[in-house]
């Protein structure tokens, strides 16, 4: 009777510690904690024209961002802040630059920094940031350009499993008496991605094109999540900025019926095709 109970107890403490090692395992990722980066700018134009920039970098989560990195970009300025290390907690990292603006034109320019970092598992994230420099122009002068952009939704099929790509179509409409030539620049969020981000077009007066850039989903992709499409121009003296923001959505569409329909077809298709070659052999015989 004891040894009985010795090995109910051995196989009871077994399965208790096999149960112990699963919950363990399916519940390390939600002990992870959770990283929360927002970002702040702020610049100063000195009296020689260049440009000083000061970014504040927080982590309001609970976990340490590690590996910490950001890319700087604005206008033909591209500066990259590599290995600065662990932002941990409730921790606020501070980045300075100073950049010089030679042939700069008075008006808007726009900016972005990126800072990518790590969880405690090497899963790697990316945060970005957008900011505008009024640039020797007071906000009193600040005018409207000719430049007007429109984009179609942007929407994929979520039940479309190997259909990953999808166009977002932007229509450019310059309202102006002259030339421009309106650069594109493309920013995804997280789980999004394009081989065609930046693109330049030139609209004669009154001209309109409409332009396709493609874009990726990836398999962390998200709803509901914000693409940022600056375009930046100069007309008669000033350099302008517009800036549009469009929603990406994801719908679950029926998807496997309409491949059952084609794929229907398709065999309709040959069958027939093999009932006329064999009436075409059996005939000549």
């Amino acid at each position: 009777m004891c040894s009985q109970s010795r090995i109910f107890a051995n196989g009871y403490d077994i399965v208790s510690g096999l149960i112990f090692v699963l919950i363990m395992g399916f519940s390390s990722p939600a002990w992870s904690g959770i990283i929360r980066t927002t970002i702040s700018s702020h610049y100063t134009i000195t009296g020689s024209g260049a440009l000083e920039l000061r970014f504040e970098i927080q982590n309001e989560g609970n976990a340490t961002a590690h590996k910490m990195a950001a890319t700087l970009t604005l206008s033909n300025v591209r500066r990259s802040f590599p290995d600065l290390g662990e932002n941990p907690p409730d921790g606020t990292m501070t980045l300075k630059d100073r950049i010089e603006c030679p042939g700069w034109k008075p008006g808007v320019y726009a900016g972005v920094i990126t800072v990518s970092f790590e969880e405690q598992n090497g899963t790697s994230h990316s945060a970005d940031h957008f900011f505008t420099v009024q640039y020797r122009i007071k906000s009193e002068d600040l005018r409207s350009g000719p430049l007007k952009l429109r984009a179609d939704n942007l929407v994929f099929n979520a039940n479309a499993f190997w259909r990953k790509e999808e166009p977002l179509r932007v229509t450019l409409k310059n309202t102006g008496d002259k030339f421009i030539k309106p650069e594109l620049q493309l920013y995804l969020p997280e789980g999004f991605g394009s081989p065609d981000a930046a693109s330049t077009h030139a609209l004669p007066p009154e001209g309109e094109s409409v332009v396709t850039l493609p874009v990726v989903r990836n398999k962390n992709a998200e709803p509901n999540k914000i693409l940022h499409l600056f375009a930046s121009y100069d007309f008669n003296g000033w350099h302008y900025i517009f800036h549009l923001q469009e929603v990406i959505r994801m719908e679950k569409k029926p998807f496997f019926f309409r491949l059952y329909v084609m794929g229907s077809g398709v065999v309709i298709l040959i069958f027939g095709g093999v009932l006329i070659v064999r009436r075409k052999v059996t005939g000549s015989e």
